[in-house]
């Protein structure tokens, strides 16, 4: 009879073990459900097939070019339409050839992904990037607050481009051709990247503010009015690039910017009526160019 008795030892040890059975299953279902949890803010909740078919009802046929960006935003991948910039061409859509039907994208598309609830659910931190389309319709997008980065490259702009008061994390036209670009009180936390730019029409980019690089090197203003590229009353948190760019037929206001890095002013081609304000600019880093800009 006394080996059936459990020693007072083991009555002990069984109390104790039976006071926290009760949290056992709930500390299993937190443990098996923490994984989950994560993969919850990785994956992507939706398809590529999902964001195309609202798009389809929202904008009717899509065009080849942008299929292939509704494919490439959940991925977080650039859309890649081509590897130069398109031809110009008449503002009449019935008029492009099949061949650049092909490349275009809406405006309004790349506005309906920044903007509408259920479509920037789609995009990751990567934002949109496009290359090498033809992106037809006013791109306007002032006075917004976007959370991820835009950058359109090698595209052709068909109409102006109205950016004003816009806030983003990062911005480029690199590369690109056509219109003009409006935006007064731009705020970008990152950098702007106009390496290549080809503006017909002026860049008015008066009182920016960009906390990383504005970078404009090897861009061709070709605007015919006395100035083709406006920074006044900018702020630039890091470095400025003008070097290789092309002033023929006009100049460009830089009074009163603000640069806290570096500002490369060198070999900026200059015409017979070119003329660069640069009064009350400063550079808090090294200032790289002739002179005669800061005559001007």
């Amino acid at each position: 009879m006394d080996l059936e008795r459990p020693a007072p030892g083991n009555r002990i040890g069984k109390r104790r073990r039976g006071r926290f059975q009760p949290a056992i299953p709930g500390l299993l279902l937190v443990l098996l459900c923490w994984p989950a949890a994560g993969r919850a803010w990785t994956e992507p909740p939706k398809s590529a097939r999902g964001l195309h078919e609202r798009a389809v009802r929202v904008f009717g046929p899509l065009t080849p070019a942008e299929t292939a960006l509704l494919s490439a935003v959940p991925a977080g991948l650039p859309a890649r339409i081509g590897s130069t910039v398109p031809p110009w061409l008449p503002r009449n859509p019935q008029s492009l050839p099949p061949g650049e039907l092909r490349r275009t994208i809406r405006a309004e598309i790349i506005r309906w992904l920044l903007l509408n609830r259920t479509a920037r659910g789609f995009l990751t931190q990567r934002g949109i990037e496009i290359d090498g389309a033809r992106i037809w319709g006013p791109v306007y997008l002032s006075y917004l607050r976007i959370a991820v980065p835009l950058r359109l490259r090698h595209c052709f702009l068909h109409y102006p481009v109205d950016i004003l008061h816009l806030t983003i994390p990062a911005l480029s036209f690199a590369g690109c051709a056509g219109s003009a670009i409006y935006g007064e009180r731009l705020v970008v936390s990152g950098d702007v990247d106009l390496r290549g730019l080809q503006a017909s029409e002026e860049v008015r980019l008066g009182g920016l503010r960009v906390g990383g690089n504005f970078d404009a090197s090897q861009a061709r203003f070709t605007y015919r009015r006395p100035c083709a590229l406006f920074l006044e009353d900018g702020r630039i948190d890091g470095s400025l690039s003008l070097r290789d760019s092309s002033f023929l037929q006009t100049g460009a206001i830089l009074r009163r910017l603000r640069v806290r890095g570096s500002a490369d002013l060198r070999e900026i081609h200059r015409g017979p009526e070119s003329k660069f304000d640069l009064r009350q600019m400063r550079v808090g880093g090294r200032f790289l160019g002739s002179q005669f800009l800061r005559r001007d």
